[in-house]
């Protein structure tokens, strides 16, 4: 017994037009994104690093409540600091000539606070403890890359510089 299909020929021909298309368009490096706009970035030194606290206002395609923005500071000696939201966090930083960027030996506070304060500290605590790339942007920003994760954690410089 032969089963047999049939496909109106009108549609086989549109079918194998469209494939590549699709196929492209999901090859898309942009393909799904939600986040900001790709920035011209520039390998990262100590002093732009070091020039003031950092607002954290994304982690990868997810923005952040303005009222909660996590701030982080990096010191000189290679110490790092900051407000996760609710909780404050001290720890340690290595950055390389190439930008390369590692986090550790963090420490948090342990207050407790509403559901999506917590959260979001400990996604962007997670994120922190795996980031081994870091970029300035352009345009200020600061990036952290974090793990296989293709968008970083973005950084601005916090609005009264300290």
């Amino acid at each position: 017994m032969y089963l047999r299909m049939r496909t109106p020929f009108a549609v086989a021909p549109a079918a194998m037009l469209l494939c590549p298309l699709l196929l492209v368009a999901c090859a898309s490096p942009d393909a799904g994104r939600t986040g900001v706009a790709p920035a011209v970035e520039a390998v990262l030194d100590r002093q732009a690093l070091q020039r003031g606290s950092w607002e954290v206002y994304a982690i990868g395609d997810w923005r952040l409540d303005a009222e909660t923005l996590p701030r982080i500071a990096f010191g000189s000696a290679g110490q790092v600091g900051g407000q996760m939201g609710c909780n404050r966090f001290l720890g340690r930083y290595r950055l390389d000539a190439e930008g390369a960027l590692s986090l550790d030996d963090m420490r948090l506070t342990h207050h407790i606070c509403a559901g999506p304060v917590m959260y979001q500290e400990g996604v962007l605590l997670n994120w922190l403890r795996d980031a081994w790339r870091s970029r300035l942007t352009d345009d200020g920003e600061l990036l952290i890359y974090s793990g296989q994760r293709r968008d970083p954690i973005r950084l601005r410089p916090a609005p009264d510089g300290g």
